[in-house]
């Protein structure tokens, strides 16, 4: 192979990036499958609850707005003692921004797709999404809070459902998560503002 005769010069990226780190809890069911809702209601009557802190990355802002595809990466961990009694790791962490719901009309989706490795070597896929409607009154609060969960006894969705939940973020754990808010790259005041 013919060497370059110089070596190359890394571009550091111009594009605007954006990160921030979100913490969800809730509950979460290993008994019922079949509705998030009803799972959530189980699992807090029977005291199993569920919760993550991650963080979330996205290398270029413009796309993640205009792409709904365009991924975010994710990174954190997952604590649920009905699966395990250690923090979980998340590895291969995906999130998307407003996907389209081919199910429902004028609905779009926040998507969260996550390996989870436990301490006990075991692995798990959580797949997740906020649903947000544009209903009558002020419910874009609850729709961009509500995190519907499910939890698959394997690397991806394919594998079998072992457990169902919704996540919320409280009004406190909000206000904490907008402080971890940055704009990456930005080349001035005025610019990471605008972003």
């Amino acid at each position: 192979y013919a060497l370059p005769s110089e070596p190359r010069h890394c571009v550091p990226s111009t594009r605007l990036g954006l990160q921030f780190t979100e913490k969800m809890r809730g509950f979460i069911s290993t008994r019922v499958t079949d509705d998030y809702h009803h799972a959530a209601a189980e699992g807090e009557a029977h005291q199993s609850p569920c919760e993550f802190t991650l963080t979330i990355i996205s290398d270029d802002l413009d796309h993640l707005l205009s792409d709904p595809g365009h991924p975010a990466t994710m990174v954190g961990t997952v604590t649920a003692p009905a699966l395990s009694p250690n923090p979980m790791t998340i590895s291969n962490g995906i999130f998307q921004l407003f996907t389209e719901d081919p199910e429902h009309v004028s609905t779009r989706r926040m998507n969260y797709r996550m390996n989870l490795v436990s301490e006990e070597g075991r692995s798990y896929f959580l797949e997740g999404f906020k649903s947000v409607h544009d209903d009558r009154g002020f419910d874009l609060w609850a729709d961009t809070t509500t995190l519907f969960i499910a939890f698959y006894n394997g690397t991806d969705a394919t594998a079998s459902l072992i457990a169902k939940g919704v996540l919320t973020i409280s009004p406190t754990d909000f206000m904490r998560q907008m402080t971890t808010l940055k704009i990456l790259n930005s080349k001035s005041p005025v610019e990471r503002l605008a972003a």
